[in-house]
Order: C-alpha cells, then structure tokens, then sequence
C-alpha cells in the first residue's frame, strides 16, 4: 500500500471589516485548527482524504496520546476537536489526536452497512488508516470511535466485527443499530474496560425502536468489561443530537480520567473514598493508562481545602496542605490569602504567618495582606514585626478608612 500525504492547514482567520492596512497598529492572524492528509488507499483503489487534529501540546512534548476517529469528518471533525480540546481544558479527558473521516460526495454509501463497499471501508480503516496514523503519530493504543446517523451504525458495526480495535464507541441515532451478540467463551476476565455510549433525540421513532432494542440486548448479555449507556435526548433533534452525544459521551469514556473532586457528599465522600493515599493511587493508574503526570491535579487540591473551609475540618487542612506544600506557591493568591485566614481563624499562628509572608512576596502592593500579617504577629506578642507590617501596609494604601484602621491597630500594640 502506497501513501501520499497532501498536508494542507484547515484554518480560519478572525477579523473586523477589511485587512488592517500599512498605517493600521493591528495584525491578523490564522488560528490553525488542524491538517488534511491524502491517502491513496489500495484496498478501496482510490484517494482518501483524512483530517488531522493534533492536541496543543504535541509539539512540545515527547508524549504519546489517545486517537479519537470521527466520522462524517466533513460536518463533525471542527466540533470535535473544540469538545476535545474543551473537556481536556477542565479535566474531562486526556488530551487526544483527532482524526477527521470525510465523506468524498454527499451520497457516498461507505459507511452504510446495508451496501456492500461498507465491509472494504471497514479493512481500510482497520489495515491501512489505523496503521498509518500510529506509524506517523505518537499514539496509544486507546481509540475511540464516534459517528451519527448511518455512520454510527457503520461505527456500531465496527465495535462487532473487530471489538478490540477501539476502546470507546460513541454514537449518535445510530442506523441500523442491531442487538449485539458477545463471545460467552471468551477469556472476558482479562479483556480490557471498553465503553459504548449512544443516544438518539425526538422524532426519530424508526431509529429508537431498534437503539431501545439493542439497549435491550445490552440489558440482559453485555460483559462485564463492557461499561454503556443509553440516552434520549428530549428536546434535540436528529441534526442536534450528535452535539450532545459526542460531548457526554466523551466525558462517560473517558470517566477514568476525571479530575477528583468530592463535592457530592463533601468530606465524607473524601473519607468513603478512602483520603489522599487512595487519590494518590487514582493518580498514579491514570499516568499509567493515558501516559500524562502522575501528580495529584491541582483542582483536586482546591477542591479539598475549599470543603475543608467550608466544613471548618482543620485535620483535612492541614493534612492536604502539609502532603503538598508547594501547591501554595502555584495557587491563586487570593485562595492563598484566604488560607492564611482560615490559619488565623483557628488561632493556628505560625502557619498563617508563613502562607501570610508568602502572599505579601506574591502581591508587593498589596495592603490587605500586610494588616493581617501584622494582625498574626500581634498575637504572637512580636510587637516590632507586627509594627513594620502595619507600616508597610500604610504605605500600600490611600484608603481613608483602611488608614484609620491601621492607625488605630498601632496604637493598641503594647
């Protein structure tokens, strides 16, 4: 099989009115969303066209990622790589190759199971487009599969025929979707965790009868290995829903990547969830399966000590903060400042001054700080620290009142 890559920059440019003009200070820019590489395909005897969506740190890192493959590339592929790239952004999943599927001509019937050339699309993509985006890319072998309509049935399809070629399946109004059947010989104990998500919106009765059948079949055969969900989508239709499909369906694929947070139950579900050696473990397995850091995320650690202010659990405050004491110099400042309060507020004085001092190095001009600062050491009775905080605080602020206050603070020291 023969290759030639036609590289070609899928961009836009964003701009207001014409050009700027020679005199003009401002400057226009292309936003690069990806590539399109051409492929000339010998099992299908013809060019493929096939987009590329390479994650934002590819080319600043030696890593290697999880692919995700799209279907009907020619309306999904930019949406994708938005959700991708979006979800990642706030801890939904890892960072991800996207490849774009295109159809050549609206009528294409490649990714119709009922025709006949469906079979030889499905050895393209698993004998020639698959091998070659690994020998190209750095990938892992975690793939995920999305598609809607005729081209979630073909995606559907591909999850029976070779079901160890992806891990997630996500499909949107998948036609035909038909009950599956699983290998109850198989070594199924040792098969690796695989998840299928599919949906369908209002209006779309011939597809629900058979998405509600193969939810039926999944009900009562799916393996243990296999993780699904089934979704109506009320309010969508056909042309809405893989929308909301793609973007749930990515976040239910990709739960074993989630940043850890315990808002649900608090501090108790923290506790249930067995405290920071067990999140240290989560951690530890998410490296090992995406290949990223195996650090605790900062979100996580945010998260704790936000409910630990709330709960007023000095135990879990300090715990967290004293496994990680360098989370403090990367926090916002002003979470920062407020660590340092809840210090105070528990009479915890030497540690409040530390996060106290830190924060004034953080914010120079900050005036705030430095009263509390003075405020902590007036507790310690360090009369000539608590002074010089006092004063630099003055010098910070041309607020009357705040003035008055400082003013007054210095005359009560003894």
């Amino acid at each position: 099989m023969r290759f030639t890559i036609l590289l070609l920059m899928i961009g836009f440019t964003l701009g207001f009115g014409a050009r700027a003009s020679s005199s003009d200070t401002s400057s226009v820019h292309d936003i690069s969303i990806g590539q399109r590489h051409t492929l000339t395909s010998t099992i299908l005897g013809t060019e493929r066209a096939i987009q590329i969506g390479l994650p934002e740190s590819y080319d600043t890192s030696d890593r290697t990622y999880p692919v995700l493959y799209v279907l009907d590339g020619q309306w999904q592929f930019l949406y994708a790589v938005a959700y991708a790239r979006r979800l990642h952004d706030v801890g939904g999943m890892p960072e991800v190759i996207v490849i774009g599927i295109p159809k050549t001509t609206p009528d294409e019937l490649l990714f119709y199971t009922e025709h006949e050339s469906s079979a030889s699309f499905m050895a393209f993509m698993e004998k020639e487009l698959i091998p070659y985006v690994d020998a190209t890319f750095r990938t892992r072998p975690n793939r995920t599969i999305t598609g809607w309509g005729h081209s979630g049935g073909f995606a559907l399809a591909m999850m029976a025929q070779s079901p160890a070629l992806f891990s997630h399946t996500i499909v949107s109004s998948p036609f035909p979707a038909e009950p599956m059947q699983f290998d109850a010989e198989g070594d199924n104990a040792h098969r690796a965790r695989q998840t299928l998500y599919f949906g369908v919106g209002d209006n779309e009765e011939i597809v629900k009868t058979r998405t509600d059948a193969l939810a039926k079949s999944l009900t009562e055969a799916a393996p243990d290995y296999l993780s699904w969900s089934y979704v109506h989508n009320d309010g969508e239709g056909h042309t809405t829903t893989p929308h909301k499909v793609l973007h749930a369906g990515l976040r239910y694929s990709f739960s074993d990547f989630k940043t850890l947070t315990f808002d649900a139950a608090g501090l108790a579900s923290f506790n249930d969830f067995g405290g920071l050696d067990a999140i240290r473990a989560y951690y530890k397995q998410r490296a090992n399966l995406y290949g990223v850091e195996a650090k605790v995320d900062d979100d996580t650690l945010f998260n704790l000590l936000r409910l630990a202010q709330e709960e007023d659990n000095l135990g879990v405050f300090n715990e967290v903060l004293e496994a990680f004491p360098q989370y403090t110099d990367r926090a916002v400042v002003y979470h920062v400042f407020r660590y340092g309060n809840f210090y105070a507020a528990h009479t915890q004085w030497q540690k409040a001054i530390a996060i106290y001092r830190s924060v004034a190095e953080r914010a120079p001009k900050n005036a705030a700080v430095r009263i509390k600062l003075g405020d902590a050491y007036a507790a310690q009775d360090q009369k000539d620290k608590a002074l010089s905080a006092y004063h630099e605080a003055l010098e910070r602020t041309d607020n009357p009142k705040m003035q008055a206050d400082i003013q007054g603070k210095i005359a009560a020291l003894p």
